[in-house]
């Protein structure tokens, strides 16, 4: 066992274990499905069942454990056949699922028979499959397992399949092929040659080293694990690189799986493997089911990714994860899921997206909401079934959901129908009402063009790589919508900022506190909470003071369109395509346009505090430092 302390292990384990147990209720088109009238399954489902099984066995469930013998019986079915009389990539999974249940069985020995008689003499294996090297590797694999477990016979001899495994290591590329075929020659021979040390598993640690903790990933993606072990990768920019994202976790997984077993005759392998699994394992631990799904929307690379997390945990602690838990517990858990009562939130949001398309939704929804709107947004993830919305939204990962009284929603409604063709393209259209709850008196929006964007919010505090093009991007982008379609502007009176918001922010901050010094025996009972409180308090009355010192420099600013509740969960961000040739490399979008005064009643005011800060940053840089203008920023 490899000695490493990750935190909340059990009660993670145990989640993990139950989200895999749940995967055949919940996708039964992926996992363990029904084959059609021709007794046929999908390369997808028996790809995914064989992952889903080997986790089963991995976590330490016992052979008599239902849902273990329910999936070795699945495998179970006749070669050859009218469909499948050669070894390819199905025929291999029920190949390598059969060997790690019920080696001795008549259905092991023809099928093993078959792969090394379609065998090249020069040792290659051709499984149909879109990587001929790793179809070979995977074959090596399969026929070492069947040497472990007696039953390779005379098919190929011990030596032969030795000099195999030597003579694809210098053909492997990607890290967790290399660390496979590392594997092999570990256990076919017992050990690695000097040479083979330093020329193949120095460079998988070496790897490691200059990935930033993780392993296969492409060199202009090296930002993510880097920014990932700094805790500065947002669920936004994980998004945008789902795919690579998905695929250096699943290598990842893979390669800790492999090298697991060398770790006590190399013991310069450990370090690189507690690290890699540290780094995954504080991803999701604090909420894994939740963080998975949104992380891994599509069942099949959750369920992936689920399944291989457990395998790689099992080589890494070298025994069963169930000792961590007990079985019951799992049961329990299962029984009890699927009577949970549905939250009135959630039962509200699937009937507005079932009255858009054919639709459920995924999980909770994530709160957007940041200010004094009376309506609510969120982002849910929608499961779409079929398509028959002129939007067409079947794409789309997520989507964001407003919903509120009737009166708000209209009042947002029409304020985008009073805004200048000049800047509305800057806001979010709504659209009519697409779902009305009579017991609430709530109206529900769908606002598909934001499927693809996250909030400032989300953005700004965690991802470095996108900080530059805020700053060159957002202050242009709000400078033009606060001017709408007038291009002469006029300077207000003075005063303004403080009448508007450094006296209401004073006041806001001695109310609270007062609450709390008052009420000090309930709300703040332990002297540190106390003294953080007061911390508090005068660091936002320093910020206060701060503001109120560049008050004249700050009022510096033409006179403006006002979005009357403008904040960071209020602009919505999507990150466009880098352009070598210039353009924009952000997108924005406003939402939350309850509050407007439109030009048309030649009412003007001041906008708020970005407006504020981006406008001084553009006219008035000589008033400020720049230590001052991003403490304003900060302080907001």
């Amino acid at each position: 066992m490899i000695p490493i302390e990750l935190p909340e292990l059990e009660k993670t384990l145990v989640t993990l274990a139950v989200d895999l147990l749940r995967a055949p209720q919940e996708h039964p088109d992926l996992v363990v499905s029904e084959p059609d009238a021709q007794g046929e399954v999908t390369r997808n489902a028996v790809r995914v069942t064989l992952h889903y099984f080997t986790a089963l066995l991995a976590y330490g469930f016992p052979v008599g454990y239902a849902a273990v013998r329910q999936a070795a019986d699945w495998f179970s079915t006749p070669f050859p056949t009218n469909q499948h009389s050669r070894i390819e990539m199905i025929e291999m999974s029920r190949l390598e699922a059969l060997l790690s249940i019920s080696p001795k069985r008549e259905l092991v020995t023809v099928r093993l028979r078959q792969l090394v008689d379609q065998s090249t003499s020069e040792g290659q294996f051709d499984l149909q499959s879109e990587n001929p090297y790793f179809d070979t590797l995977w074959s090596l694999k399969v026929l070492n397992m069947a040497r472990k477990t007696g039953v390779l016979d005379d098919l190929i001899s011990p030596s032969r399949l030795k000099s195999l495994v030597d003579a694809h290591l210098p053909l492997s590329f990607a890290d967790k092929d290399l660390a496979l075929a590392l594997n092999l020659r570990f256990e076919l021979y017992g050990g690695l040659t000097n040479a083979q040390n330093k020329r193949y598993l120095q460079k998988l640690l070496g790897n490691w080293q200059n990935n930033g903790g993780l392993w296969d990933v492409p060199r202009d993606m090296a930002w993510i694990p880097e920014n990932l072990r700094k805790q500065q990768l947002s669920a936004g920019e994980i998004r945008a690189n789902r795919d690579a994202f998905r695929k250096m976790i699943l290598s990842t997984c893979y390669v800790i799986e492999n090298l697991a077993p060398l770790a006590e005759q190399f013991p310069e392998v450990t370090p690189a493997l507690r690290g890699a699994v540290e780094l995954w394992w504080s991803v999701f631990y604090q909420n894994p089911s939740e963080t998975l799904r949104e992380l891994f929307p599509k069942p099949y690379d959750r369920i992936m990714m689920l399944a291989r997390t457990l395998i790689m945990l099992r080589a890494l602690f070298n025994e069963p994860l169930i000792e961590w838990g007990a079985t019951h517990i799992y049961e329990e858990l299962v029984a009890q899921h699927g009577i949970a009562e549905e939250t009135e939130q959630r039962r509200n949001l699937r009937h507005v997206l079932q009255r858009l398309i054919a639709v459920d939704i995924e999980g909770e929804p994530d709160s957007l909401r940041l200010g004094l709107s009376e309506s609510n947004v969120v982002r849910v993830r929608p499961h779409v079934q079929s398509l028959y919305d002129e939007t067409r939204m079947s794409f789309a990962e997520t989507l964001i959901v407003k919903y509120g009284p009737k009166v708000s929603i209209q009042a947002e409604r029409e304020s985008f129908t009073k805004l200048p063709d000049s800047i509305r393209d800057c806001f979010v259209r709504i659209p009519q009402d697409t779902y009305a709850d009579s017991e609430s008196g709530l109206s529900y929006v769908a606002m598909p063009d934001l499927h693809e964007h996250s909030t400032l919010y989300e953005n700004i505090r965690s991802v470095a790589q996108i900080q530059p093009a805020l700053m060159n991007e957002l202050p242009p982008f709000l400078i033009h919508m606060h001017r709408g379609s007038d291009w002469s502007p006029v300077s207000a009176s003075r005063g303004i900022v403080g009448d508007l918001y450094l006296l209401p922010m004073q006041f806001h901050i001695a109310n609270i506190f007062k609450y709390l010094w008052e009420m000090e025996g309930f709300v703040l009972p332990d002297e540190a909470e106390r003294s953080a409180a007061q911390a508090l308090q005068q660091r936002l009355t320093e910020r206060c003071a701060d503001l109120t010192m560049h008050q004249f420099a700050l009022e510096k600013f033409p006179k403006a369109y006002m979005h009357g509740d403008l904040h960071s969960r209020n602009i919505m961000i999507r990150r466009n395509t880098r352009l070598a040739n210039g353009g924009n490399e952000l997108d924005f979008k406003l939402i939350d346009l309850e509050n407007l005064i439109p030009k048309a009643t030649r009412r003007w005011i001041w906008a708020n505090c970005w407006s504020i800060l981006t406008c001084c940053w553009s006219n008035s840089r000589s008033a400020m430092t720049g230590s001052t203008r991003w403490r304003c920023w900060n302080a907001l």
